[in-house]
């Protein structure tokens, strides 16, 4: 039976063997520090936001203004940690653009869902790039070995056929080598189908961060369709003030549909769209059941 080369396919496992010595290094490395930090920022989103969206903000953007490391592309696991990085660092953007929308800043929240899409999506090309050199790579070790083992198929077949109790020490060496032939090809298999299953994940990853209409747009849409009713508001047509002083005394007639965290969600754009208003953020306060509807009346008459 003819001999196997196996030199292209030890080289590739002993780099397969490599990832997993990174993965079980007890010393973890600053990508991952700085994923597990923003991760665990991540799990109380929820509660940060519901509590105050303004104060959620803040606390997410000092996170995102410090640099994060590089994506590394060295291997594999260096590709999943940097991957596994910009995951949570898009998904902390797109936390910041919820709270950015509770809290009445709108166009934050529209750039900040066009960074979340932007980061996502380059660290879905790198990781694609590189684990596409993979399958390459073994596709290429697969096919090398499958055709092997079809130039040696009638001596495999012959050996198959054959009883194992005639089995002569020669025959002994060719199933051993067989075996390996065949194990080698299983594993070379399961690697790519595994590196393809990750390029399957990361893009749907991204595909969710990047619907159509964006987020971005829908976040720009609602931007001017308030400009438009800025524009056309009878009390003052254009005048930001009055629109918001108006919505105010109105609120209730204006907002009998929100949801209660809708009223306090439009009473926060009502204060960035009249920053010096008196009368928004005593109406917040009504909505918080911090303050009365006699203190509204008394600030509206200031």
């Amino acid at each position: 039976m003819k001999h196997l080369r196996r030199s292209l396919l030890l080289i590739s496992f002993a780099a397969g063997a490599s990832f997993s010595c990174i993965a079980q290094s007890a010393e973890q490395t600053p990508i991952q520090e700085h994923a597990l930090k923003i991760g665990a920022l991540i799990s109380q989103a929820n509660q940060l936001i519901e509590a105050n969206p303004r104060e959620a903000l803040t606390t997410f953007e000092e996170i995102l203004q410090k640099e994060p490391p590089a994506f590394d592309s060295e291997n594999f696991n260096t590709v999943s940690a940097s991957y596994g990085l910009y995951a949570n660092v898009a998904r902390l953007y797109f936390e910041a653009a919820r709270a950015a929308d509770d809290g009445g800043y709108w166009e934050k929240s529209a750039e900040y869902h066009k960074k979340a899409a932007e980061v996502i999506s380059d660290a879905a090309a790198k990781t694609k790039e590189a684990l596409e050199k993979n399958i390459e790579y073994f596709g290429s070790a697969t096919k090398h070995l499958q055709a092997i083992m079809d130039a040696n198929a009638d001596e495999i077949n012959k050996l198959r056929a054959k009883d194992e109790k005639n089995y002569t020490n020669d025959d002994l060496l060719q199933k051993e080598k067989l075996t390996g032939w065949e194990k080698e090809l299983k594993d070379s298999q399961e690697t790519v189908d595994f590196y393809a299953k990750y390029i399957e994940r990361v893009t749907k990853d991204a595909a969710w961060y990047t619907p159509t209409p964006s987020r971005e747009e829908i976040m720009l849409d609602k931007i001017k369709q308030q400009r438009d009713q800025i524009e056309n508001y009878i009390g003052g047509r254009g005048n930001t003030v009055k629109f918001v002083e108006g919505i105010v005394a109105g609120y209730v007639k204006y907002m009998e549909n929100f949801s209660q965290g809708e009223k306090i969600s439009f009473t926060y754009r009502l204060m960035v769209l009249s920053p010096d208003s008196k009368t928004a953020p005593v109406l917040l306060d009504v909505l918080r059941g911090k303050a009365t509807k006699a203190d509204l009346d008394r600030a509206r008459k200031k």
